[in-house]
């Protein structure tokens, strides 16, 4: 066998295998991270889980309900961050109750093995304006990130308040995306 076909030969393994090892490693992410989930309970309140007021007019949690996106609005929420991909959720409810929508979706891949961009991270903090509501698909990881952002930066609180009162909210270390923006480039 010539040099160049063993080299094509070589690499053609070598793909192989590396997507064997990221397959591999996927499912057990997923599977750390799903357990992970059921660690910290849901709870939901009048159609929304994990609804937390961060102070008197911004709020976080899930992906609501149509009862929910009612009750946001009926409390003065006009704002909304959606960190969750559309796949997980619409919101269409809100946009049909005149709330403005803002659209930053962190997808899993970003969550799990790379980190979210870092721009529209910020940029999705910048949007947390009174009477928001930000939320992704379970209310605890990329809300608990962009929330530990906003607190950080808006209330001046020190990275250790804020991350504690993301674990206390249920974010999951495990999503090494997340967590790794955090360490990186929450300053």
């Amino acid at each position: 066998m010539n040099a160049t076909l063993k080299q094509i030969l070589f690499k053609k393994h070598d793909k192989k295998i590396l997507i064997y090892i990221l397959g591999i490693s996927t499912a057990l992410s997923l599977l750390l991270t799903f357990a992970g989930c059921t660690t910290v309970p849901t709870v939901t309140t009048k159609g929304i889980p994990n609804l937390y007021s961060v102070d008197g007019n911004i709020y976080r949690g899930g992906q609501p309900t149509d009862e929910g996106w009612v009750y946001l609005k009926s409390i003065g929420v006009t704002n909304v961050i959606k960190l969750n991909e559309k796949s997980e959720g619409s919101d269409q409810k809100a946009i049909d109750l005149g709330m403005n929508v803002v659209y930053h979706p962190i997808n899993i891949a970003d969550q799990v093995y790379f980190k979210p961009n870092k721009k529209a991270e910020f940029d999705a903090v910048a949007h947390i304006t009174p009477f928001t509501y930000v939320h992704c698909e379970h209310g605890q990881d990329r809300t608990g990130l962009t929330i530990g952002i906003y607190r950080v930066q808006h209330d001046g609180w020190t990275k250790e308040k804020a991350y504690n009162e993301m674990i206390a909210h249920g974010f999951h270390k495990s999503l090494h995306g997340l967590d790794d923006f955090w360490e990186d480039d929450v300053k």
